[in-house]
């Protein structure tokens, strides 16, 4: 009769341990789950779309006047440069 009662015991803990941790594992998914990504207007006049961001980088007879530059450099200059460093040439 013993060894029934500890089999039993020992059935109740395993299905709390899966029960725990079915528990954790949702209210972790609940807790990191992302919000929406769609953005909810046009981007404002100092922003960029992505499009335009990938337009500039990708075709070098893009024109770039639109973006702000710094005393170092637009960024759109330093991601040229580093583009083409990493493709083998120098950056002008």
């Amino acid at each position: 009769m013993n060894s029934n009662a500890g089999g039993m015991s020992t059935k109740l803990r395993n299905l709390a341990v899966v029960v725990v941790s079915v528990l954790v594992i949702a209210t972790g998914f609940r807790v990191v789950a992302a919000g929406l990504l769609d953005p909810s207007a046009a981007p404002a006049s100092t922003m960029n779309t992505l499009a335009s961001i990938f337009g500039a980088l990708a075709s070098p007879s893009y024109d770039a006047s639109s973006f702000s530059a710094s005393t170092q450099g637009s960024a759109l200059q330093i991601s040229r440069c580093i583009i083409l460093r990493i493709t083998g040439f120098s950056c002008p």
